[in-house]
This record gives structure tokens, sequence and C-alpha cells, in this order.
């Protein structure tokens, strides 16, 4: 754990740096995760956002994660992990995303809907083309109305991932962080 933390921290900071967002995956870590995100960026978080990929932790880390204005990005396995489940509806709407994890985490929930799932000679593909499918679960799971959880969580997509600036501006961030003895990747 520490050697990952070691690599992580250097990437957290170029971040802070370029002012960039951040995508993490982290899996039965949540609390060093946490704890290496404050150290980075203080109290206040970061502001270009935190994206937590395919979420796994707990619906009590929601709140502590959230202040760090970090966002939530559930796959589809809150349809037959319970856990996933329960952190889902504990994620504010502002900041729910939604994921195929694609490749990976293919629900055999969403086999049922096979015309909606394509098949290779491998089996099933996980694909951008089945989010519509996790957006339906999750609107189930949470109770709430379908179109307006689309949009939300499209809307909070565009505001984590949608920053515009120039590959100038990125190259000097860069040279910053290298002239101060960070390396910048």
């Amino acid at each position: 754990m520490e050697v990952q933390l070691e690599v992580l921290r250097p990437q957290l900071e170029l971040a802070r740096t370029l002012q960039r967002p951040v995508s993490l995956h982290c899996v039965a870590s949540h609390g060093a995760l946490l704890e290496a995100l404050q150290q980075t960026f203080g109290k206040g978080g970061h502001a270009p956002g935190l994206v937590l990929h395919s979420y796994c932790g707990s619906a009590e880390m929601v709140q502590p994660f959230a202040k760090l204005n970090c966002f939530f990005s559930f796959s589809g396995s809150f349809l037959h992990i319970p856990k996933h489940a329960v952190a889902l509806r504990a994620v504010p709407l502002e900041r729910l995303l939604l994921e195929t994890d694609s490749p990976d985490q293919l629900p055999k929930q969403l086999l049922e809907n096979k015309e909606s799932v394509r098949f290779d000679d491998a089996g099933p593909l996980n694909e951008p083309g089945v989010l519509p499918l996790i957006l339906d679960g999750a609107a189930r799971a949470r109770e709430a109305d379908l179109e307006e959880l689309a949009a939300a969580t499209s809307a909070n997509a565009r505001r984590v991932f949608d920053k515009r600036s120039s590959s100038a501006e990125m190259a000097e961030a860069a040279a910053n962080s290298a002239a101060d003895g960070q390396h910048p990747t």
C-alpha cells in the first residue's frame, strides 16, 4: 500500500498544479485514499473535481469524500452488490456519475435485456451501449425519475470533465512542477 501511495502523491500534486480533475479507482483502501486526498488538497478539496471511478466504498464514506469535491461514478455493480446499491442511494444527486466500467463488470441482470447487449465469440460485451440499462437500474434503486437522473448525471460529467484549457497552459504548469523538483508524470 505504501508504494501505491508514494506513486499516487506526485500524481495528485501534478493535478493540483495543472488544475485538472483526477479519476481514481480504489478498492478496499478508501480510508487511506481519503487521508491522501486530504493531505494533498486540504479541507476544501480539489476545485476541478475528483472522480471515484467504479465506486465500491461504503455509504458512510460518501460525505467525507464529497467534502473534497469528489464525484462518485457507479458501474452496474450496484445491481448485484447490496453495499454498492446503499452507497448509490447515499450520494447526493449533484455528485453522481454513471459508467459501464467497460469492458469489465457487466452485471448478469443486464443480460435479461438481450436486445440491448451485444455479443461476440467470447460472450456478452460490456460497452458504452449498456449505459442506458445502468441508468435505468440506478433510477429504480434511487426511486428517481429516469429523465431527471439522466440529465443530472450528464451535467455532472460535463461539470467535472469539460475543463477547457490550452496546451500551452498545461505545458507551462508541467514545467513549473518539474522546476519545483516534482516529476510531471
